[in-house]
């Protein structure tokens, strides 16, 4: 017999894992929505030996060869942890150890950092249920481990293609004007400069008709390693010009992707002058091109593949 359990105490023998209040059903905010949880298991088929040793559990009123086992974890008002078993049509709190004891069993324990829990070494997820489906000098193994020798080659070439298939990405960036004669001039300008330049991504500054992306959901560290390239709209004012110019050469240092940025120009309704200054920075933080009063904008092509190399190099292999 073998039963997959979620994380417990293992059927009464003492590991180092043990349920915990994390385990208990979480929303996508990691705040708990329940204050209890229950695990089943069900046997059948059982031999004379195995009907002897969970005795307390068997089920003669579904089938005189099975027995039914049941574990009820809880939380009380202060967060205390209760567990207790059950076994048997009953259902008593008496499933004594050593009924327990004879279920064969792996430890699988919540996926929720596949980064961690799947990487190389004796303590992962795939090492123990390996360990325990297929041991050591057996046919099994062998064939298991010729599909995942198979599988690590296709996900190899997979890499590979993933960076010849990222192609260059022509990408424009502006200032606009914000008084509304000056928008109109330099909206067609800059419509007639895509077309021109055959743009394939124009950023825009932040505009009061959309929502900025970046209070849309909550930061994710993930999504910012991965990027290929960072784009930050901008309403900024000219005090601040030097200072964006260098957070944005430092986004791009540190997660190894291309930063672009567009901003507004002129003035703003309370008399302020806008920063401008659009750019254009590489994964190392050098500046590409930069936009001005005189060319308000600028389009270079983004080698998407130099991204990618760069997140192997010093500081992005850093965690």
């Amino acid at each position: 017999m073998l039963c997959v359990w979620s994380r417990h105490r293992v059927l009464g023998k003492r590991f180092s894992l043990w349920i915990a209040q994390d385990d208990f059903q979480q929303n996508e905010e990691g705040k708990r929505e329940v204050s209890s949880f229950e695990i089943t298991a069900s046997f059948k088929d059982l031999s004379s030996r195995e009907r002897g040793r969970m005795a307390t559990c068997l089920t003669p009123s579904r089938d005189p060869n099975s027995a039914l086992l049941r574990l009820v974890a809880s939380l009380d008002s202060a967060n205390r942890l209760d567990v207790s078993w059950f076994g048997g049509d009953s259902m008593p709190p008496t499933a004594e150890r050593w009924a327990r004891d004879i279920v064969q069993h792996t430890y699988l324990h919540p996926l929720r950092d596949a980064a961690k829990d799947l990487r190389p070494g004796h303590e992962t997820k795939l090492v123990r249920l390996l360990n325990a489906l297929a041991p050591d000098s057996t046919r099994r193994r062998s064939e298991i481990e010729t599909v995942a020798k198979g599988a690590n080659e296709l996900l190899d070439n997979r890499r590979m293609l993933d960076k010849t298939h990222l192609c260059p990405m022509r990408v424009t960036v502006c200032q606009l004007h914000d008084e509304p004669n000056a928008f109109d001039r330099d909206w067609s300008a800059l419509c007639a400069h895509a077309r021109r330049e055959r743009s394939e991504l124009v950023l825009l500054p932040e505009m009061p008709f959309g929502r900025w992306f970046a209070v849309m959901r909550p930061f994710d560290e993930r999504r910012w390693r991965a990027s290929v390239v960072i784009a930050v709209p901008r309403v900024t004012p000219a005090s601040s010009r030097e200072r964006w110019l260098v957070g944005g050469r430092a986004a791009a240092i540190v997660s190894g992707a291309f930063c672009v940025s567009s901003n507004r120009g002129g003035i703003s309704a309370a008399g302020d002058p806008f920063g401008g200054q659009g750019w254009i920075i590489d994964p190392d933080g050098d500046v590409l091109a930069v936009t001005s009063d005189a060319e308000p904008f600028a389009t270079r092509d983004l080698e998407l593949a130099r991204a990618q190399e760069a997140k192997t190099t010093y500081p992005r292999y850093v965690r």
